[in-house]
Order: structure tokens, then sequence, then C-alpha cells
């Protein structure tokens, strides 16, 4: 009897194995920070948790829409040797979305109130282009959604996709 037992735990697989097993996947706690590097040297960070003065009038404006939006910082640094476009960012969800993410100019023009019209003017345009070798800071608003759904965001510039990961602060 001890013989069959002893053969049945062999085939089931428990005890003798040499393999360890597989530890759990890594993952970074939310931080609402996310950054990535593109393989020919672009590279971008989105914090959707900092503040600035800018930011603080915009996220004060933002509390008038009927829906969620969270404000998001954003750097784009150009390590080409040419001037490139502004990307476009898309915010990727946990429910398995896509969300792309407008300027803060774009969402506060659609706001009524003296308050989003205050911050309207102290955002002023978004950069068009990023010069060679230099970085560009922008506000974007990732709107009907919050912070906490986000599980990466796509920086897109010329179809060429680089992920943004989320990364520890």
């Amino acid at each position: 009897m001890a013989a069959v037992f002893a053969g049945l735990v062999v085939l089931s697989g428990c005890g003798g194995s040499s393999q360890a097993p597989k530890p759990a996947p890594e993952t970074v706690p939310f931080t609402g920070y996310f950054a990535g590097r593109s393989a020919d040297g672009l590279g971008g960070s989105v914090d959707m948790a900092g503040f600035d003065a800018t930011a603080v009038v915009i996220d004060r404006a933002l509390l008038r829409l009927d829906r969620p939006a969270a404000l998001a910082i954003v750097a784009v640094v150009n390590g080409t040797a040419t001037a490139i476009a502004r990307p476009r960012f898309v915010a990727l969800t946990l429910a398995g979305g896509a969300r792309p993410m407008r300027t803060a100019r774009a969402v506060l023009a659609d706001i009524p109130g003296t308050g989003a019209l205050d911050a309207y003017r102290t955002v002023g345009p978004a950069p068009k282009r990023v010069r060679a070798g230099k970085s560009a800071q922008l506000y974007l608003v990732l709107d009907g959604a919050t912070r906490e759904e986000v599980l990466s965001i796509d920086m897109v510039l010329d179809g060429t996709h680089t992920t943004l990961a989320s990364q520890e602060r």
C-alpha cells in the first residue's frame, strides 16, 4: 500500500520536483507616474499625481465637469537629431479600454464659467513641436476616467507606439 501511495504522489507532481515554483510577477503599486523611452531616443513621462501652481488652477476647473477627469503633467524628451511633432498620448485602462488624452486647454475650452476661463488663460497652448535634443512640458487631461483606472500610457508618434509603464516614485 505504501508503494501505491508513493507512486500516486510522484504521478500527481507532489514532492520530488527539482523546480521551484515561479514567483508571482512583480507589480508596481499605483503611483500615478508613468515613464518610458523608445529605441530611437524619444522619451516621455506622465505624472497624474503631480502638482504645481498651474495644475492647481486646472484641477479646480475640472471639478465643474459632470464626468471623471484626471490631469497629467507630461514631459516629452526628444533625444533625436531632428525636431518632432508633439506625440499623442493614449491611456490604456485596467478594463481594457483606450482613452485618448486631450490637451488641458482643449478640455477647459468646453467648461463654462470664469474659473475655467482663468485656467484656460493660465495654461496657454501646448507646444506643437519638440526641438532636437530638447524637452517640452504640457498639461493633458484624461477625460471620462480616473487616474486609478490607468494601466499604462501609449505615447504615439508617426504610428510608432512607446509604452509608458507605471513607475515607483
